[in-house]
């Protein structure tokens, strides 16, 4: 039963978009979810950062030979980065995907 101090965070299913979502809703793309800071619903912003499966590719491309420089292609390539989905309206963050991991990890629960 939900408490008026309850912090949970609601994501509504993304249209389809041929992307597999996460277990709570969050994938790749942006998602429908309700802000537990600001009570905002809508679109999430997605950004991206370099993860565990960047420096794995990046380490792979180094140890097959591609040393000069183009082992660093991970890094400019987004679809290779963890996503980090935050609130549009607020910037706090809702939650990542994880390019390496099945569940997705809340971030301050």
């Amino acid at each position: 039963m939900a408490t008026p101090d309850d912090t949970s965070i609601t994501v509504e299913p993304p249209e389809d978009t041929g992307s597999k979502p996460t277990s709570n809703g969050f994938g790749p793309d942006p998602a429908v979810a309700k802000c537990p800071e600001c009570d905002h619903t809508g679109e999430t912003d997605v950004f991206y950062e370099p993860g565990v499966y960047t420096y794995g590719l990046c380490l792979l491309l180094l140890f097959m030979g591609l040393w000069l420089g183009c082992f660093a292609i991970p890094f400019c390539v987004p679809s290779a980065k963890d996503c980090v989905h935050k609130c549009s309206h607020c910037g706090a963050e809702l939650g990542r995907f994880r390019r390496y991991e099945k569940e997705i990890r809340e971030p301050y629960t």
